[in-house]
């Protein structure tokens, strides 16, 4: 019966395409530490997200839409507190590097650390050398086009 459904269904609508959707899940954030950031081109910038000030991770990354999950994390004092990023941003914004740990996770292995963002309103940018990903920041929401 969901088999004729299903079909019958597909008649109605047409073909389907087959969901692209996929992603590399972060750990559990603690309380509210955990903070979605979205990409995916121009659009991303009218989808920026409130974040407070803080140390941030890259922790995970799922599709459709691209979006990128963040962590607070602790401070670690052999790396900078904020570290500039390369780019990928719209004009009006600066880019923020942190660090990405979407790596296998290793048991034993050291929790992992943040660099500072300061309070501001977020999207993920394009142009993060291996090992980190670019945040756009803006002071106040962008506009939306």
């Amino acid at each position: 019966m969901a088999t004729a459904v299903a079909a019958s269904c597909g008649a109605t609508v047409g073909p389907a395409t087959p969901a692209l959707a996929g992603g590399s899940p972060g750990p559990y954030c603690a309380g509210s530490a955990r903070t979605d950031i979205p990409a995916d081109g121009p659009a991303a910038a009218s989808r920026a997200v409130r974040v407070e000030g803080g140390f941030y991770a890259q922790t995970g990354l799922y599709w459709p839409p691209t979006t990128a999950i963040l962590c607070q994390e602790p401070p670690n004092t052999h790396h900078p507190l904020f570290r500039a990023g390369r780019g990928g941003c719209a004009s009006g914004t600066l880019p923020f590097l942190i660090p990405n740990d979407l790596g296998p996770v290793v048991a034993g292995s050291p929790p992992p650390w943040g660099t500072f963002l300061p309070p501001g309103w977020y999207y993920l940018g394009n142009d993060a050398p291996p090992g980190w990903s670019d945040l756009c920041w803006a002071v106040t929401k962008p506009a939306t086009s």
